[in-house]
């Protein structure tokens, strides 16, 4: 399949483009295993734009891919077959670490990964959600820019071999305080040898699709060669909060945390009449849990 201008363009810019004293420096090297559940990958983020296919004679607009453990490739389901899309989390990162400290006014937030074969590192599935058009300040290694717009960095040029010292640090400071986050870093397809592009294995050729069902394989396509599904996955410390958050907007963040990222321990603040004083009766049991019981209690006291 030939994926239009306008999906290439996309397919490039999804590449690139969430009383205790709160711990200082705390450091993060726990993988919590809510990261990588099936439920975890079926979230569904819509790339605006680009939903304007027939959403009466198919679901694409709600497909979202399957990253299945042993398999090195996404089968996205076409009309009578399937197209194999590499996986772009399947590098290795070596000993990843995260923290985050105050940094005067601001918040400062490092990450330490091995990204030798790594294309993208995205603090947020969204780029709405950190809207900003003034410079953030950055530390990332040579070669790599970063859009303050979604808290993205990505590398200056698409990835062909691994690049870069072993290990990287990667710093930003910014006025968004801390929370719960999904990391997402990818490497990209290219690095992937076994399939070099997308392979198209159905019983219909695609000259008898119609319109409508070829743009419906090509928003699937589109989906599963993104960094918001096709990335590997972490739960951390991270800018989740605007500085001026409201308390509802910080609870709907919390609901989404409970009901999407499954920490259920935080259910009870939910339905509590003041979710503060009910933060200091939660039983968090992991160093995860207790920096995220922290953060809730600097934003909500």
């Amino acid at each position: 399949m030939v994926l239009t201008a306008r999906l290439r363009l996309a397919v490039l810019l999804a590449g690139i483009v969430s009383a205790p004293v709160l711990r200082v420096g705390a450091t993060q090297t726990q993988s919590d295993p809510r990261g990588s559940t099936p439920d975890m990958q079926k979230q569904i983020v819509i790339v605006r734009g680009f939903e304007t296919h027939n959403t009466e004679t198919d679901d694409s607009d709600k497909y979202v891919p399957e990253l299945v453990a042993g398999s090195t490739v996404i089968k996205v389901p076409i009309h009578g077959g399937y197209f194999e899309v590499p996986r772009q989390d399947l590098m290795d990162i070596g000993n990843f670490k995260s923290s985050y400290e105050r940094d005067g006014a601001a918040w400062k937030y490092t990450l330490q990964l091995n990204a030798r074969e790594v294309q993208v590192i995205a603090f947020s599935a969204d780029p709405e959600v950190h809207m900003n058009d003034q410079p953030v300040p950055t530390i990332q290694p040579e070669g790599w820019m970063f859009s303050s717009n979604g808290h993205v960095w990505g590398r200056k040029g698409m990835l062909h071999k691994p690049s870069g010292e072993p290990y990287s640090q990667f710093v930003l400071t910014s006025g968004y305080r801390p929370g719960l986050i999904k990391l997402r870093i990818a490497s990209p397809a290219a690095t992937t040898t076994l399939i070099p592009s997308p392979a198209r294995k159905s019983t219909i050729p695609e000259s008898q699709l119609t319109p409508a069902q070829s743009a419906a394989e090509e928003q699937k396509i589109l989906r599963a060669r993104s960094w918001k599904y096709n990335s590997l996955q972490k739960f951390i410390i991270g800018p989740a909060f605007a500085p001026n958050a409201t308390a509802a907007e910080i609870m709907a963040q919390v609901k989404t945390w409970v009901g999407e990222y499954r920490f259920t321990f935080l259910a009870p603040l939910l339905s509590a009449e003041n979710p503060a004083v009910q933060l200091g009766l939660l039983q968090p049991t992991t160093d995860l849990e207790k920096n995220i019981v922290e953060c809730l209690w600097e934003v909500l006291k």
